[in-house]
């Protein structure tokens, strides 16, 4: 008796694993469809072999039977309908893993994302592409390791005058002070157009590779499609219409021509 009880026991373990194995490849509307239609049938044959046999036992475990085959139905069901959203979302978590690492991988091979910056004889300037936030901060002199931002006009316009022996530093000074104060400064800085000069602000040709990779917010190497995708978005970034000045604008231009002629 008891081997029996066991080999149904078994049999049962298979079908219900066999079950799910086929309820996850045709789909939850379709498992309920044979579902009903599977206890429609076991009722009408247990309904014949109750009139056939017509055994009190078999009466009186009739609605226990109904009873244990509807839990095993419901079961059943959450089953077919659950496994497959356990599938989908394995599935969509894998994918958005993907992404991140793609994401991070594409950040740490150098893209247009990082911090732009350049290094002059005066200041150590920084560009954060995420919010545009410029700011500087003062090598030597009186202001040696204060930042830009600490300075009031006077002062600034005393870094310029003091920087005029090296253009790069006047040049990335000049795009913070229109960054900071627009075209304001410029009159009693006595620079500008007030001295005869373009505002078309151009660095000179010292510019170097590491310097306009820097500026660009790239590693060195990175490819002429980096070179040109990551100009691209700082002169969106630094339109004048979006708070950005024509000095920052000829900075990364010059960037990208030392770079793609290089």
């Amino acid at each position: 008796m008891m081997g029996y009880f066991l080999l149904l026991l078994a049999l049962l373990m298979f079908g219900l694993w066999y079950f799910q194995r086929w309820s996850q490849a045709v789909g939850p509307e379709r498992t309920k469809r044979v579902l009903k239609k599977a206890g429609i049938g076991v009722l009408l044959l247990a309904g014949v072999a109750l009139a056939i046999r017509s055994g009190s036992v078999l009466m009186a475990l009739l609605p226990v039977l109904a009873l244990a085959f509807n839990r095993i139905l419901m079961l059943l069901s959450v089953l077919s309908r659950y496994t497959p959203f356990a599938h989908w979302l394995a599935a969509h978590l894998a994918q958005r893993s993907n992404q991140a690492r793609a994401g991070a991988g594409t950040g740490a091979a150098g893209s247009a994302a990082q911090p732009s910056s350049i290094s002059t004889k005066y200041f150590d300037m920084t560009l954060d592409q995420a919010n545009g936030v410029f700011e500087g901060t003062v090598r030597t002199g009186p202001h040696a390791g204060a930042t830009l931002s600490q300075l009031d006009l006077p002062d600034l316009l005393e870094l310029y005058r003091n920087a005029s022996d090296d253009p790069q530093s006047q040049a990335v000074l000049e795009a913070f002070l229109d960054y900071r104060f627009g075209d304001s400064w410029r009159q009693p800085a006595g620079a500008g157009t007030s001295h005869g000069q373009s505002d078309d602000v151009t660095l000179d040709a010292t510019m170097t590779p590491a310097q306009a990779y820097a500026v660009l917010g790239l590693q060195p190497g990175a490819s002429k499609e980096d070179i040109r995708r990551a100009h691209r978005h700082l002169s969106q970034r630094l339109h004048p219409d979006h708070g950005g000045n024509d000095a920052l604008c000829s900075l990364i231009n010059q960037a990208r021509d030392v770079l793609l002629k290089s």
